[in-house]
């Protein structure tokens, strides 16, 4: 390669806004990192022990590329617990981390589908995802009231548009907020009456508090329509280990399934094996965990909104999202503390952070609230 071609590389990729997206970790860089979608929690010693065990009898090399049967097998029976039938384990494919989820559904559906719309509000993994190959992009308008959700009209006008590819966040990555299930009802028939098609990423559902969650692929006839991304059973300590899910459609899953052995040939078998295991009292222990962060975000709510904070809508008990000031945030910063900010989604302003027990974050906030304005 010549150092022209070189340069010419380096300069197309700084032009590339969404190649150039940040990127979040998914696991806190420190004990003042609340960055992340959630909690991050430690393994419980049965799932290291039961990933040792299988690495010594022999699992220590390739499987099947779209996961190992059993897991994928849990995948399915934990959506069928969420009232989402119709995605049997031959439509799974375990990726190696949500972003290779989102980058393998996009990559491989937008090829047939090459217009895509999406909300100007997003994980900044999608655009990411997007920017190897960029499509044809369509931005959805999206209300502060509704948590950053678009309105399932601007939905309808891209449809109508002509658009054939939905990518949508329930709940959103930013804020946490969810589509209500009415909501949800009607987008699942603007895609039958316009036979369109739609990527949901419902990775932070099994988060959702207070009020019930419906999927968009658990509605009659949305199988075939709607492809599912997410984390395997998060919350419990996987995080680390980074392992995303896709439930499609059998027409979706063969080709996600060749662009994954492409890239990575497969997701780490010790890593599956450590999924499989978790998933048995996955339930059991996000329950204990979802019960210590209700009641946590709802005393910070309280206390955030007393002082004159603004929250933003959300429905997930695993994170907040408010609206702070730039001097306010760059002392918290200063002062180790780090959030995910709003701008690398899309909305300058507003910091998002995860809830964590036993933290003083909210209380840090608070503090220098009061100072700045004594």
């Amino acid at each position: 390669m010549t150092e022209g071609t070189k340069a010419t590389l380096l300069r197309n990729h700084g032009a590339n806004e969404l190649l150039n997206a940040p990127y979040l970790a998914q696991v806190p860089q420190s004990d003042l990192d609340f960055a992340t979608d959630h909690p991050v929690t430690g393994l419980e010693p049965a799932v290291i022990e039961s990933t040792i065990e299988a690495m010594e009898s022999g699992q220590t090399h390739y499987v099947d590329v779209p996961g190992i049967l059993p897991l994928r097998e849990a995948v399915t029976a934990h959506l069928e617990g969420e009232g989402v039938d119709g995605y049997p384990a031959s439509s799974i494919v375990v990726t190696a981390s949500l972003q290779e989820a989102r980058f393998l559904a996009l990559q491989v559906i937008t090829e047939a589908l090459p217009e895509v719309a999406l909300p100007e509000v997003v994980h900044p993994g999608v655009k990411a995802a997007l920017g190897i190959r960029p499509p044809g992009l369509h931005y959805l308008t999206v209300e502060r009231e509704s948590g950053m959700l678009p309105p399932i009209d601007a939905i309808e006008q891209a449809l109508e548009r002509g658009v054939k590819l939905v990518y949508l966040e329930s709940p959103a990555r930013l804020t946490g907020a969810a589509f209500e299930p009415s909501s949800v009802e009607r987008l699942a028939g603007l895609l039958e009456s316009h036979d369109a098609y739609a990527i949901w990423d419902q990775g932070l559902s099994p988060f959702v508090s207070g009020r019930p969650y419906l999927s968009l692929g658990a509605l009659a006839g949305m199988q075939e329509r709607v492809t599912l991304i997410g984390e395997a059973f998060p919350g419990v300590g996987l995080e680390g280990l980074a392992i995303g899910t896709i439930a499609t459609s059998e027409r979706w899953a063969k080709p996600i399934t060749s662009l994954k052995q492409i890239m990575s040939i497969c997701t780490a078998t010790a890593s599956q094996y450590a999924a499989l295991k978790a998933g048995e009292h996955f339930d059991t222990e996000l329950g204990e965990l979802l019960a210590s962060l209700q009641v946590v975000r709802q005393e910070s709510v309280e206390q955030l909104t007393a002082a004159g904070v603004h929250v933003h809508p959300g429905q997930v008990a695993s994170l907040i999202a408010l609206t702070i000031s730039q001097e306010l945030a760059s002392s918290l910063r200063e002062r180790g503390y780090r959030f995910a900010d709003g701008a690398d989604f899309g909305h300058p302003g507003v910091q998002r952070l995860s809830v964590t027990p036993g933290s003083d974050v909210v209380e840090m906030i608070l503090s220098q609230l009061s100072e700045a304005r004594s």
